[in-house]
């Protein structure tokens, strides 16, 4: 078995720096196709390994992991995978903890798409990315990544929506905020660039006036 929880490792230190999604498959047309993910939590796509041959050792099969927020295995996790030919599967994290949390066997039913699906009739449905163009049929790399012998390895996990940014403060009538040669106050706003008008109406509401520094 490949060290999965190495790679698992390496992509949840990515994906909480903020990172995008690893992906050494893209070679192979395996792709990511990020869901906006609403104002639900989305389990992201953050790791793809098409596997070495002495990984793979002959085999055709799509591994993958769900991990939670904290990058635990997601038990039960259920997996959807669609082919380019209409082919429609699925499959539940149940494996050990020493392997991969489930995978797919690959035959010639064209490229495979694969996300994380839950029950639509759930409140707390959470929304997924999606990993595809995942398919056999490459050529021979040597003893044991031949044509309808490659496999990969796709890791989600559970990632938190962002905070919204705080609005800003607008600065008090008595404050000025400097910013190179530009010092800005609530209601006037000094320039030492040159401007065709000495006055200049900015916003209507709040009647910034916009003015020509004296240098002297």
């Amino acid at each position: 078995m490949f060290d999965f929880e190495g790679y698992n490792r390496e992509w949840i230190v990515k994906a909480q720096n903020g990172e995008p999604a690893f992906n050494d498959a893209s070679n192979y047309g395996v792709t990511v196709f990020v869901t906006g993910g609403g104002s639900a939590p989305t389990d992201r796509v953050i790791g793809i390994h098409h596997l070495t041959g002495d990984e793979n050792r002959g085999n055709h099969h799509i591994y993958v992991d769900v991990l939670d927020i904290r990058g635990n295995r997601q038990n039960l996790a259920r997996l959807e995978l669609r082919t380019e030919y209409n082919y429609l599967t699925h499959a539940i994290v149940d494996k050990p903890l020493d392997e991969s949390g489930t995978n797919f066997p690959m035959w010639d039913f064209g490229a495979a798409s694969i996300r994380v699906v839950y029950d639509d009739a759930d409140p707390k449905r959470v929304a997924s990315d999606t990993a595809a163009g995942i398919h056999f049929r490459h050529n021979d790399e040597g003893p044991y990544n031949t044509w309808g012998h490659h496999s990969f390895y796709v890791c989600f996990m559970r990632m938190a929506l962002p905070a919204p940014p705080l609005p800003p403060v607008p600065p008090g009538a008595d404050k000025v905020l400097w910013n190179g040669d530009i010092g800005l106050s609530k209601h006037h706003f000094y320039t030492r660039t040159p401007i065709a008008e000495l006055e200049t109406l900015l916003d209507a509401k709040t009647k910034v006036r916009v003015t020509r520094w004296n240098d002297e």
